[in-house]
């Protein structure tokens, strides 16, 4: 990530928002591999997730030190799809467990669009759309989080605030 951003900043990128993996150890793929428990989230994973997910928010502070005319913020997705899992209700979630479309344990044992996959009556009720995707009201909720939120979501400014910056250019 780190050469990705070098890349974009010298080709002239000036603001730059870079998002969080999600908790990549609640997905309804998960019910694939051998080791994963299929009641919870997959610990192991998760921590993966969460250590990745430092090294980018570090990279956001350094960000605008290495490159003065640069600006960075960070989208805590992880923190907010916990949220959604923490609070189904709250976001309209009525399952944020198993995929809307595919079949077998969570949905996630056979892919949407596979032979002899199944479809939800309500996928805006579900966090997930198949065995790896978020749902269209998912991605609702996160792209609103991410223009809008607050610091604790996006930091240290929302995207909202990033658009409509002015930057000084070395």
């Amino acid at each position: 990530m780190t050469n990705f951003v070098d890349q974009i900043c010298k080709l002239g990128a000036h603001r730059i928002a870079l998002i969080s993996l999600g908790p990549v150890g609640c997905i309804p793929a998960k019910a694939l591999l051998p080791s994963a428990p299929i009641d919870k989230c997959y610990g192991k994973m998760n921590k993966m997730v969460k250590n990745y997910n430092v090294g980018l928010e570090n990279l956001v502070k350094r960000i605008p030190i290495k490159y003065p005319s640069s600006f960075a913020v960070y989208g805590a997705v992880y923190k907010t799809v916990q949220n959604f899992r923490a609070n189904p209700k709250r976001y309209g979630f009525s399952d944020v467990t198993n995929a809307c479309c595919g079949n077998g344990t969570l949905g996630g044992a056979l892919q949407c669009g596979k032979k002899g996959y199944k479809l939800c009556a309500n996928p805006n009720e579900y966090l997930f759309w198949d065995y790896f995707h978020p749902s269209e009201h998912t991605y609702n909720l996160i792209s609103k989080t991410l223009w809008n939120g607050t610091y604790s979501q996006i930091r240290p400014v929302n995207l909202k605030t990033l658009a409509n910056m002015t930057l000084i250019k070395h």
